[in-house]
């Protein structure tokens, strides 16, 4: 041996502290034998025996220890153990003593000892970055579509980056389209439509040249005339953690004709079906669309729709949005089958899809019912809050001197509720025949909340209203004051608002004050609907059932415990509870309502006064209960119904004061109670009131029915369907035969090809949209791309699928049964070319 890296002499080696990653060479002075060159005649060994991982390359007259790297999940081991000491011994060559030879067989001369210790970690054994040589292709054009691409890099890599996913690696391989400019093939580098190329990837370290080598072997044939893009990026390292600086490859790929091609669904099974999002059934060929469930145009229901007011907690404001006018609510464009924001302003939506997650509430209001019409699976876990809202207690009707003072308002009523009732108010010149605003003082009806125009009942379910009490004396005048007290307090008792009525009347309200004869009559509740009995004018349960619940009437103003001589004699009414909402769950497909879940439509209460001795800020004539309003739920399919649906009436206010001996003069004023709602569940076959889960009021044999009609627009939807493309195809048209009444229509958004006609959604019998996106991982990627009615270019180059650059796409079928009475799917294809 006549040199060594490590200074290797017959006195030891002049470096003894090496890297992990250290290459040791012993240069010698004639050629060596590889067959002598191993781990006994170049011994590298621990106190405890232990060897380095690696391998001796020899190369004529040079031998070389490479330590080898090795990978454990995404941590890389090299062949020093840190922080161990070795010792390095090739002996002298005589007698039977193993050792280095050269080719002619003559040994070593002369002993070599060193202690080497691992302290310097992992080096960078050329004090620079690693760099990329592209190999293959050997040129930058007419590139053939089979070919396999290798990069060389300077240095062995780091092989953990290399360890994920394809949208991960450190070296990007990426497809572009391609232009034509004098003559010259140019990429068109689209960074918004970048589209990986995959494969068979592999990381080769070379120990013998030092170097590591990346092959990629794509996983099909390239598309013709396009360009592939290598980007090196700074996340390639060496095994001693230096960057790559960032370097760009590219080639294009030889010209070749593109291929027709087609994907065809034959709706055989289930398989391709979304189900989640589909009402109805494909198999054996048909297409079998469910009775129920809606078109699903305003696509996926989300919290993010909603207005989040923290802890889980969203508010649905029916009204919270207005276009041309009209107040409503928006759903984006970005969701919808049209691809426009669309305004609902009748509270009816059209998903393909609901989920409320568990621990959340949705606070629904607004005049119009909540109609949900969920076109596949509708699952409720958390709480959906329509009820209607109680009034606040203790409101101070007596203002502190002459100065006006609205009565208290009524509460709000849920989704579809009637309002409560307002109280009645207060001016400073009441009292006196010239005032114009007695009506003003008299407390206001509840709301009847909402029931459609074609309600078979519509006169008794607008009379369902809780009656407000008017003012008391009722001439409003001063001089109708009649001072039973001492002569000079008035002792004229208001009569209570009465409750809202339902499937029973709302309760009375009650006036027991004593002395009899100056107090205010009884008021009768609310009206009642005999909603139980199918309407005599065969309106369906959409029509009978759905009815808002209707609110508490308000109390009027009065004069009660009144003194002549006051500088303000009169006192104001308070409000009465809202009503409660109206919700349809109308479901094409699983109907799921879970343990913790509460659908609550329960009407609002109105206030109990609390009155001090002294009546010095009341008493308020308290206002009736709302009466609670409607849940109606619908299934074409399956349903599994828990938790609790609430349909409580609101409970009246009340005022009592006892101002002399028990039995004596008192105030004693009870307002009515609002009537319980409706709770009501149909389905194919009609469920067992036992299997609602808990109901308050409890269920009956009239809580439960089966469903006897259908809707005219349905949906079903497919799941995403992938090619085995590398590039984006050209998408360029689609066909959809059909059986429409009998005769047989051949849709296309080619002109030139079927009948002519596009199955245009919600205006022909049958309508098509279709989605596309791209691969991410090994499936589709999520997206918000738009649903399209063109697949090819035919709509002047846009609103198509190749808008889109779509490796996988989805469609939806819409049925439209007020086009045609009959509907047969018959075949399905998509063309395109690659």
């Amino acid at each position: 041996m006549v040199a060594c890296n490590l200074g290797c002499g017959a006195l030891g080696c002049a470096i003894s502290e090496i890297a992990q990653n250290q290459p040791v060479t012993f240069e010698f002075n004639k050629p060596v034998d590889p067959q002598s060159v191993n781990f006994t005649t170049i011994q590298i060994k621990t106190d405890t025996g232990e060897e380095p991982v690696g391998q001796f390359l020899v190369s004529g007259s040079s031998v070389t220890f490479a330590p080898d790297i090795q990978e454990v999940g995404n941590i890389s081991f090299f062949g020093f153990k840190n922080g161990a000491t070795y010792s390095l011994l090739i002996r002298k060559g005589g007698g039977n003593t193993p050792t280095v030879r050269s080719t002619s067989g003559q040994p070593v001369e002369r002993d070599v000892l060193c202690n080497l210790r691992v302290s310097r970690g992992i080096v960078d054994l050329d004090n620079a970055p690693p760099r990329a040589t592209l190999v293959s292709p050997s040129r930058p054009t007419d590139v053939s579509r089979d070919v396999r691409i290798v990069l060389e890099f300077s240095e062995i890599l780091d092989r953990a980056p290399f360890q994920g996913s394809f949208d991960q690696l450190p070296v990007r391989f990426l497809v572009w389209r391609t232009v034509v400019n004098n003559g010259v093939r140019e990429c068109v580098i689209d960074t918004a439509n970048e589209v990986l190329l995959r494969g068979a990837l592999r990381l080769d370290q070379d120990a013998t040249r030092r170097i590591s080598v990346l092959t990629l072997v794509p996983g099909t044939r390239l598309p013709p005339e396009t360009c592939i893009e290598i980007q090196v990026t700074a996340r390639v390292r060496d095994v001693a953690g230096t960057s790559a600086r960032p370097q760009i490859f590219r080639f294009t790929i030889e010209s070749g004709a593109l291929t027709p091609r087609v994907i065809e669904e034959p709706f055989l099974s289930q398989q391709s079906l979304d189900t989640e999002r589909s009402a109805g059934e494909w198999s054996g060929g048909d297409v079998m669309p469910a009775r129920i469930g809606g078109s699903g145009r305003h696509g996926d229901f989300g919290l993010p729709l909603l207005e989040n007011l923290g802890s889980d907690v969203y508010l649905w404001n029916l009204e919270r949005h207005e276009l041309a006018g009209v107040r409503g609510f928006i759903i984006p464009g970005s969701q919808t089958i049209s691809g426009a924001d669309e305004l609902v302003s009748n509270g009816e939506f059209h998903f393909t899809s609901m989920a409320l997650p568990e621990g959340t509430r949705i606070k629904v209001i607004g005049a119009s019912a909540l109609r949900l019409f969920v076109r596949g699976r509708c699952e409720i876990l958390g709480t959906l809050d329509l009820a209607g809202a109680s009034v606040a207690p203790n409101f101070a009707g007596r203002p502190a001197g002459p100065v006006n003072l609205a009565g208290q308002a009524g509460g709000r009523g849920g989704a579809g509720g009637g309002a409560g009732g307002d109280g009645g108010s207060l001016e400073v010149t009441m009292g006196t025949a010239a005032n114009p605003n007695k009506p003003l003082f008299n407390g206001k009806n509840g709301g009847a909340g909402s029931v459609d125009s074609q309600h078979g009942y519509l006169s008794l379910a607008q009379d369902r209203g809780g009656r407000a009490s008017t003012q008391w004396p009722a001439s409003g005048l001063n001089s109708a004051i009649v001072p039973t007290y001492i002569g000079v307090i008035s002792q004229m008792a208001p009569t209570a608002g009465s409750g809202g009525g339902w499937l029973t009347p709302g309760g009375d309200g009650l006036n027991r004050s004593i002395p009899a004869a100056v107090r205010q009559g009884d008021l009768l509740g609310g009206g009642a609907v005999p909603a139980v009995t199918l309407s005599p004018l065969g309106r369906s349960s959409l029509v009978h059932f759905l009815l808002g619940g209707a609110g508490g009437g308000g109390g009027g103003s009065h004069t009660y415990f009144r003194a002549f001589g006051e500088p303000f004699l009169w006192c104001a009414g308070g409000g009465g509870g809202g009503g409660g909402g109206a919700l349809l769950l109308r479901v094409g497909r699983d109907l799921v309502t879970g343990p913790a879940s509460l659908i609550d439509v329960s009407g609002g209460s109105g206030a109990t006064n609390t009155l001090v001795a002294s009546l010095a800020n009341g008493p308020a004539t308290p206002g009736g209960g709302g009466s609670a309003g409607t849940v109606l739920m619908q299934t074409g399919s399956n349903y599994r119904v828990g938790g609790l649906m609430r349909a409580l009436g609101g409970a009246g206010g009340s005022a009592f004061y006892q101002y002399q001996v028990v039995g004596g003069d008192r105030l004693d004023l009870l307002a009515g109670n609002g009537a319980a709602g409706y709770v009501r569940v149909e389905a194919l076959v009609a469920p067992l009131p036992v299997n609602l889960g808990q109901v308050q009021p409890p269920a009956t044999a009239a809580n439960v029915g089966a469903l006897t009609d259908r809707d005219r627009v349905v949906g079903l939807q497919s799941r995403f369907a992938g090619l085995t493309d590398v590039f984006p195809p050209v998408w360029t048209a689609y066909e959809l035969t059909a059986e429409i009444d009998g005769a047989t229509v051949v849709y296309s958004d080619d002109p030139a090809r079927g009948s002519g006609r596009r199955a245009i959604p919600f205006d022909s019998p049958l309508g098509l949209v279709v989605q596309g996106t791209r691969e991410s991982g090994s499936g589709p990627a999520p997206t918000t791309r738009p649903w399209r009615q063109f697949v090819g270019r035919f709509d002047g180059g846009v609103n198509n699928l190749n808008e889109d650059t779509a490796t996988y796409i989805r469609f939806q079928l819409i049925f439209n049964y007020d086009r045609a009475t009959t509907i047969r799917v018959l075949s399905l294809k998509f063309h395109y070319q690659n």
